[in-house]
C-alpha cells in the first residue's frame, strides 16, 4: 500500500516536488491524489485480499457461532422432549392397566347380570311348569261366599 502510494506520488509529482522550494506549491495536486488513495484504501476487504478473506473468516465464524448455539438449544429441547415422552408413556402404562382392570371388572359385573336374569328366567319357567303359578289371574282371586 505505502509502495503504490510513493510510487504514484513520485510518478505524479515527482519533477514538480523536486523543482518547487515554494511551501505549498503543489499541495492542491498532491492533495487530490492522496484523497483518493485515501478513498481507495479506507475499506481495506476490497484492495487486500488478507483482509477481504479476514472479514470473510470473521463471517463464518460468526455463522458457525450461531449454529453452535441451535444445537445445543436444540439438545435442550430434545432433553425436554425425552422427558414428556416418558412422561407419557408411564402414564399411557398406568392408563392400559386401569383400563384393564375396569374392563375385567366391568365383564364380571356384566356376566353377574346376565347369570341373574338366566335364573330368573329359569325359575318362572319352573313355576310355569310345575303349576306353582296360576295359570290365569282369576285363578289366583279368591271367591268370598263360595
Amino acid at each position: 500500500m505505502l509502495r503504490e502510494f510513493v510510487r504514484q506520488i513520485a510518478g505524479d509529482f515527482g519533477g514538480v516536488l523536486r523543482g518547487t522550494k515554494k511551501k505549498g506549491g503543489a499541495t492542491g495536486k498532491v492533495e487530490g491524489v492522496t484523497s483518493g488513495l485515501l478513498d481507495k484504501y479506507d475499506d481495506l476487504a476490497n484492495v487486500d485480499k488478507v483482509a477481504a478473506l479476514q472479514v470473510e473468516v470473521e463471517a463464518v465464524k460468526s455463522r458457525m457461532n450461531d449454529n453452535v448455539q441451535a444445537q445445543f438449544a436444540n439438545m435442550a429441547n430434545a432433553d425436554e422432549l425425552e422427558e414428556k415422552t416418558s412422561l407419557m408413556r408411564d402414564t399411557a402404562s398406568d392408563f392400559k392397566s386401569g383400563s384393564s382392570k375396569l374392563r375385567k371388572k366391568m365383564w364380571w359385573k356384566n356376566a353377574k347380570l346376565n347369570v341373574c336374569l338366566l335364573l330368573i328366567v329359569v325359575g318362572v319357567a319352573l313355576a310355569l311348569w310345575f303349576g306353582l303359578i296360576p295359570e290365569t289371574i282369576t285363578d289366583a282371586i279368591p271367591v268370598i261366599g263360595r
